[in-house]
């Protein structure tokens, strides 16, 4: 039935330019070298650090070691292909692009489309040969000449796409961030298609979702751009051609994502306003108002930051936590961004910076090193601030000890990854829910996912959306009316140390804010129950106030 209706709603296109399913299925000879690389293996030496301290450097080898042990011994890379297979309905489609202005038509060695095409490695001279790149995605270098094109070459860009049954589903376009991908959204996305009867919770707690979750180019199975430039704008132009193809770009659709995924959702609404609908997020890095381009809403911080918000009247949104941070109240607007980054060592913002500074350098040890990847991986997902004691068994304070102590139980891993199931209501998924523990697999499977395509476009690409969304960019702060719905999850160990979530009406047009006591930093994977409501409440009211409104319903 997917098949059909993508088929369907791709408006008749034909050749490359169709909709296409897709499955993965990665070579066993990459499967083979991986395990190779693994066993050749030389970890560092490191300091004796207090516990407290142990990830002040990065990841601890107490906390690597055992995970490469797992990889080699007991994790099934092929049952979990088989689950995300089954439970993310995948395609591909061949976009194309206009060159920005802000493009340099300078292009890659890798400049082949080989993203996806492990399956198609059946040569040994592709792996042994010492005059060939190891990496899969490391292709023979193809010269294009685009010195008369205005045009992008073609990419094929790989999605997820799931239709709903309920006649009044909105189109849902999920930008996953890094170093996730397509199947961040695995644990929601059939209550997002198909939501169970639940009076009690309130506006649009009903409301059902056609959901889409593109593959940013050069991440999972996403062909690389071989153009330097291509970032936020670009990304946003192709995951819009998507939803042209399958047809939801008439009607108009919402997108949600975290991370650098909110960067991409901005993106969208700035350059794509009359399609995209409105937009969520999670826990967003702000910028404070300044007089100059927002002096309403700097005057209403600043009154706000006056009486610590413990007037009510004169709050206007924000909580007097946002206040008890010298660092949150003290800072230069133009310092905000620097300080939110470096107020986590172990944050999105900060360790994207430190791998995408010199992207191709980085690349040479990450494209050949899985244990290196998974320490970035690790290092990306972990959290400093957990509060829990540590056992002797226990080598991080995010990580189950049971796959690693338990080798003989192979079956903890071929069971099927955990759906969510709502709770008996909200308050109680709040007060009885604890931290997330996230599995071995879990883990591996992240990492696998950058592994697989190779870390070096998902690098250059966040150079370059950094750039893109710098404070001096022309127009990426710009106001955007588009409204904007944000959950906020507090951080390990019940810290909530993020920028007041009001600083967002300077550039959006607030209409949604829900605050969470659970701890959340990936919500579609640590938390889906709640963001699913969340996605549910935020853009089923939004409809039901006249905010969102699909075009077809106004013909009917």
């Amino acid at each position: 039935m997917a098949q059909m209706a993508d088929n369907i709603a791709a408006g008749g296109a034909m050749g490359e330019d169709a909709v296409q399913p897709y499955g993965m299925h990665v070579s066993s000879r990459y499967l083979d070298l991986t395990k190779r690389k693994l066993e050749l293996t030389r970890l560092p030496r490191e300091l004796q650090l207090p516990e407290k301290r142990r990830w002040d450097y990065g990841t601890p080898k107490a906390v690597l070691e055992p995970l490469i042990d797992f990889w080699l011994e007991q994790y099934d890379w092929r049952t979990q292909e088989s689950l995300f297979n089954n439970a993310l309905p995948q395609f591909r489609t061949t976009v194309h692009l206009a060159l920005t202005e802000a493009e340099d038509v300078v292009h890659t060695s890798d400049a082949t489309p080989t993203q996806a095409t492990f399956s198609e490695l059946n040569s040994p001279q592709q792996i042994n040969s010492p005059t060939t790149p190891s990496h899969p995605a490391l292709a023979t270098p193809t010269a294009i000449d685009s010195s008369s094109s205005s045009t992008h070459p073609p990419l094929r860009v790989h999605f997820v796409h799931k239709r709903s049954t309920h006649r009044n589903a909105i189109p849902l376009l999920f930008c996953h961030s890094w170093p996730s991908s397509f199947v961040e959204p695995y644990k929601i996305i059939d209550a997002l298609t198909d939501p169970v009867s639940l009076p009690s919770y309130g506006t649009g707690a009903q409301q059902a979702f056609h959901v889409v979750v593109p593959s940013i180019p050069g991440f999972g199975f996403s062909d690389a751009s071989p153009v330097e430039g291509f970032g936020l704008r670009e990304t946003a132009n192709a995951f819009h051609e998507v939803m042209a193809r399958l047809g939801y770009a008439e009607s108009g659709y919402v997108v949600c994502g975290s991370g650098w995924g909110f960067a991409v959702c901005r993106a969208l609404a700035i350059y794509h306003p009359q399609h995209c609908l409105a937009i969520h997020t999670t826990n967003p890095s702000l910028v404070a108002p300044t007089a100059k381009k927002s002096p309403m809403a700097w005057l209403k911080y600043h009154v706000a930051r006056v009486t610590k918000a413990r007037i009510s009247f004169l709050s206007f949104g924000y909580i007097p936590s946002d206040f008890a941070r010298p660092k949150a109240s003290k800072a230069k607007p133009q310092q905000d961004l620097r300080m939110l980054g470096d107020r986590f060592d172990s944050s999105e913002a900060t360790l994207a910076s430190q791998y995408s500074q010199r992207p191709q350098t980085v690349s040479y040890s990450l494209c050949d090193s899985p244990a290196g990847l998974l320490s970035c991986v690790l290092d990306a997902v972990h959290s400093r601030s957990s509060s829990t004691p540590q056992s002797s068994q226990q080598r991080s304070p995010f990580l189950s000890p049971a796959e690693l102590v338990r080798n003989d139980d192979v079956e903890m891993q071929i069971q099927e990854m955990p759906r969510p199931e709502i709770p008996m209501s909200p308050r109680e998924s709040e007060t009885n829910g604890s931290d997330y523990t996230w599995t071995p697999t879990e883990i591996l499977s992240w990492t696998m996912m950058q592994w697989l395509p190779g870390p070096e476009a998902g690098l250059r690409w966040l150079k370059q959306a950094t750039l893109d969304s710098a404070l001096d960019h022309p127009s990426f702060w710009q106001y955007c009316p588009v409204p904007l719905g944000i959950s906020h999850f507090r951080r390990r160990g019940g810290t909530d140390e993020d920028s007041p979530l009001m600083w967002a009406t300077s550039s959006h047009k607030l209409e949604w804010v829900k605050r969470h006591r659970r701890s959340a930093r990936w919500p579609a994977w640590e938390t889906p129950d709640l963001l699913v409501l969340d996605l549910r409440e935020c853009f089923g009211g939004m409809a039901e106030r006249g905010l969102v409104r699909l075009r077809k319903e106004e013909g009917e």
